[in-house]
């Protein structure tokens, strides 16, 4: 969306570069920095969960105020669990009317199971008219007619002092 290539990234990081050199990754957006994937790896898994990981984590921490780290979903693969104990805090990002409530109540406990700090949730694509079927408020004159005709089953309770009788 911005622009930025896929290489150099987060894999040439971690197998060639000087984890203390981020020009690479300067942005077209102003004091944003972008660390792409990088190249594809053998075994992502092992390489998110290595010690250089957690070298470049630190790096990161020193040289930004803030670092983000993105990854797939939670129960889709294990990239964020991996991640999830290295870094401050996680945000967890869902969608409204989307994720499922037993999907977002695993994920939870899945980051709480490896240590993660769960800082909040961040609901994607809400609609607050929709949760509650807006307001609306309205004014109408006029005259008309009107004819209907029903049809159905059921029964017409009808109680009458002279007559009690039920009509159906």
């Amino acid at each position: 969306m911005i622009g930025v290539p896929r290489e150099p990234g987060l894999s040439d990081l971690l197998f060639e570069g000087y984890v203390g050199d981020f020009e690479a990754f300067v942005s077209p957006i102003d004091d944003l920095y972008i660390v792409p994937a990088g190249s594809k790896v053998a075994n992502p898994s092992e390489v998110l969960a290595s010690n250089r990981m957690q070298e470049v984590v630190n790096a990161l921490r020193d040289v930004f105020e803030y670092v983000v780290v993105d990854t797939a979903p939670v129960l889709v693969v294990t990239d964020a669990l991996t991640i999830g104990n290295m870094v401050d805090a996680v945000v967890l990002v869902c969608s409204a009317n989307e994720t499922p409530r037993m999907v977002l109540e695993r994920s939870l406990e899945s980051l709480h199971s490896v240590g993660a700090k769960v800082a909040g949730i961040v609901l994607n694509r809400y609609d607050p008219q929709s949760a509650y079927g807006g307001y609306a408020y309205a004014y109408a004159y006029g005259y008309g007619y009107a004819y209907s005709y029903s049809y159905g089953y059921g029964y017409e309770a009808s109680t009458t002092p002279e007559t009690e009788e039920v009509k159906s």
